[in-house]
């Protein structure tokens, strides 16, 4: 085995591989994986920690890399043993490590072509925006960058992540080492990725009185559609990563029973040709197939950013009832204007919740609660089940 704990450059991960292996103060990550927004220009950078099928979670980094990397991370999201970052790419962040108070940092994530893609501009956006609002989903075949190089540093045992436990993670394509690290050294190093996009569905009123259950349609149509597109595009190509509950004004007169809307987001492999629309069909192609309602409503936004707008209309329908003439006049068209595809599968009804879905994306704690002035609401008035 070689000894790699002075290692310095490029480092064939087959041989980092063996020596995480066969040492065990080196913890080996399951998987990295960007996720790059062309439109916004931001990335979301996850990280799995592992291991498989444990509740654990690297809640260390999560604060910690937020914290040091202040200049490119504007925030970061942990589930199970998930973490995600929101980073700016193209920028060096000014690490300034500090042990237990910021000893972990991503310095950069540098795409190909960045300069490239920093000076797009806005009318080059708008017809972007325009050809995609026209089209069933965005290929993202144009996109000039299909790589990313994700630098990060760390002090002690970060260190280590940082030089080496990254590099056999899933998605990794090639490793430089600039710094080993271990015991109290700084450890540096640069991690090459293939990058994907985020395709998200959200879904509403897929049942009735009698049948159907929305959350497990779109759960179910979404693995069948991770199965099926890696059957004929390949193992990596899509990665089904976040499956979105929205709670809804609960006092609705026209809910079914709970009033829930559902999604599904997947990590889709940029430079695939015609993945994206083949995701598109066959998720409309099975709603329309196991619906149990007339009013079953889609949207797809490709993207990671949720801007103000998003946010603000899920806030809004969690609140209040929506009129679906005044949000067909008004904020489905603002929506649009961020990147929304509405679809009505067999009806419009359904697009009131499904537009909620991609803006509390990365809050699902918050979104499946009922807010405190509807439950103030339903205390006073008594519990109508009695």
């Amino acid at each position: 085995m070689s000894d790699l704990r002075d290692v310095k450059g490029i480092v064939d991960i087959e041989e980092l591989r063996r020596f995480v292996d066969e040492t065990k103060w080196i913890w080996p990550y399951e998987e990295l994986l960007v996720l790059y927004d062309p439109r916004n220009n931001i990335v979301l950078l996850g990280e799995n920690y592992g291991p498989e099928n444990c509740c654990f979670g690297d809640t260390t980094r999560f604060h910690n890399i937020k914290e040091a990397s202040k200049d490119i991370v504007l925030d970061s999201y942990l589930s199970g043993t998930w973490t995600f970052y929101m980073v700016k790419p193209g920028i060096e962040a000014k690490l300034k490590l500090i042990p237990s108070f910021a000893p972990a940092g991503i310095e950069s994530v540098m795409l190909q072509q960045d300069k490239q893609i920093n000076k797009q501009t806005d009318e080059q956006a708008d017809k972007q925006i325009d050809k995609q609002a026209n089209r069933q989903a965005d290929k993202h075949a144009s996109h000039t960058n299909n790589k990313a190089v994700v630098t990060y540093a760390g002090l002690g045992g970060y260190g280590v992540s940082a030089s080496y436990s990254r590099g056999v993670a899933k998605g990794v394509e090639a490793v430089e080492i600039f710094e080993a690290g271990g015991g109290e050294r700084l450890g540096r190093a640069g991690f090459t990725l293939h990058t994907y996009h985020l395709l998200t569905f959200g879904v509403d009123d897929t049942d009735n009185h009698d049948t159907g259950a929305t959350y497990a349609l779109v759960k179910r149509i979404g693995v069948d559609l991770q199965t099926s597109a890696r059957m004929q595009y390949g193992e990596p190509v899509v990665k089904l990563l976040f499956a979105p509950e929205v709670q809804l004004y609960p006092f609705a007169p026209d809910k079914t029973k709970n009033c829930f809307a559902s999604g599904v987001s997947f990590g889709v492999r940029d430079g695939v040709d015609g993945l994206d629309d083949f995701l598109v069909a066959n998720f409309v192609k099975q709603l329309k197939e196991y619906t149990s309602s007339p009013n079953t409503g889609l949207i797809i936004y490709s993207g990671v950013w949720i801007t103000e707008e998003m946010m603000a209309y899920s806030d809004r329908a969690r609140r209040e009832i929506i009129d679906l003439e005044d949000a067909c006049h008004n904020a489905f068209k603002t929506l649009e204007q961020q990147g929304f595809m509405f679809h009505e599968i067999t009806g419009s009804k359904g697009l009131i919740g499904a537009a909620a879905v991609p803006g509390m994306l990365y809050w699902p704690d918050e979104a499946g609660k009922v807010l405190p002035e509807h439950r103030r609401r339903f205390i006073a008035k008594g519990d109508p089940r009695k």
